[in-house]
């Protein structure tokens, strides 16, 4: 079973890898404008999902191969495998009905209905089963133009293959009428199906985990940054603090300079007053001393009432 389950699995896996990738893009693109986007490139058929990444620069695949991998890609949606399902068993069940009315007791229970009534509703149920024949044979035609060789190797596919062309010689012929109740064996789908969703659940559920995981890392490092900025912001106060503390040490010292300053000036000015005073006073003294002495020798001599005589 794990071997018909790889096509679908490496689907989902590549499609879940390509939506991480532009969460990723887009996360990046918010916080890192300047950031270019890495183009993301899948894995080709037959390589495994943790195959090495084509470059950037590889060339475009030709337009055979892109419409294959679209082909295989439509396919392969949940919505497509659900559609699929539904047929197979609408079909079993409309194969059952046909059977029941081709019966002598499926005739006793529609016996209340007209022959027209009951030719047109068998009519329609054959036209339904006509159109999920050709559903499935176009289903598994794409697959084996999309898969090649891989289609020949997967069992389930060989499987509905065998089916598949069981029921159309049995329409073709009018052979095996209930030949189409083999369809029940188709329910490998059904297990594969789940075991994909299940597997595509687990891979979000990693994805999840490691996306948290890495919010952590981040949440850690922001944590880490606002630390250092804390511890640096107070650095840079203990540091304004200093240099103010400085810048009031330099005022007090330049205002006690001043003081100084202003009290030398007082010192200076008082002292030079008095040396004024002093020189004032003793010119006085000089000049009585003159008088006294006559002034020197010859001219004329002043008395002190004013009166002056000849010497």
């Amino acid at each position: 079973m794990a071997a018909d389950l790889n096509t679908f699995q490496e689907y989902h896996a590549l499609k879940t890898r390509q939506r991480m990738a532009e969460e990723a893009e887009e996360a990046a693109g918010g916080t890192e404008s300047s950031t270019e986007p890495v183009p993301i490139c899948l894995p080709a058929e037959g390589e495994s999902d943790g195959a090495p990444a084509p470059p950037p620069n590889a060339s475009k695949p030709p337009p055979a191969q892109s419409i294959t991998a679209s082909s295989s890609k439509l396919l392969e949606l949940p919505e497509v495998q659900s559609l699929v399902l539904l047929l197979i068993y609408v079909d079993l069940l409309s194969t059952t009905f046909l059977l029941l009315l081709s019966s002598d007791q499926g005739l006793d229970l529609i016996s209340f209905m007209s022959p027209s009534v009951r030719y047109s509703l068998m009519r329609a149920v054959e036209s339904f089963s006509g159109f999920t024949l050709f559903f499935f044979l176009l289903e598994l035609g794409i697959l084996l133009f999309t898969h090649g060789a891989r289609f020949l190797s997967h069992a389930g596919y060989l499987l509905d293959g065998t089916i598949l062309s069981l029921c159309l010689y049995s329409d073709l012929t009018g052979n095996l009428p209930g030949i189409r109740l083999l369809g029940f064996l188709r329910v490998w789908r059904l297990a594969r199906f789940l075991n994909t969703l299940v597997s595509s659940e687990r891979d979000l559920r990693d994805d999840a985990v490691a996306l948290h995981a890495m919010e952590r890392k981040k949440s850690s490092e922001v944590q880490a940054m606002k630390l250092l900025a804390e511890d640096a912001l107070k650095r840079e106060i203990e540091s304004r603090k200093r240099v103010e503390s400085m810048l009031r040490g330099y005022k007090d010292e330049v205002e006690t300079l001043s003081e100084a300053l202003k009290i030398a000036a007082v010192d200076i000015a008082e002292a030079a007053m008095d040396q004024m005073r002093e020189d004032a006073e003793g010119e006085l003294v000089g000049e009585d001393e003159f008088f006294e002495e006559g002034g020197g020798e010859g001219g004329f001599v002043v008395n002190r009432d004013g009166t002056f005589e000849e010497r």
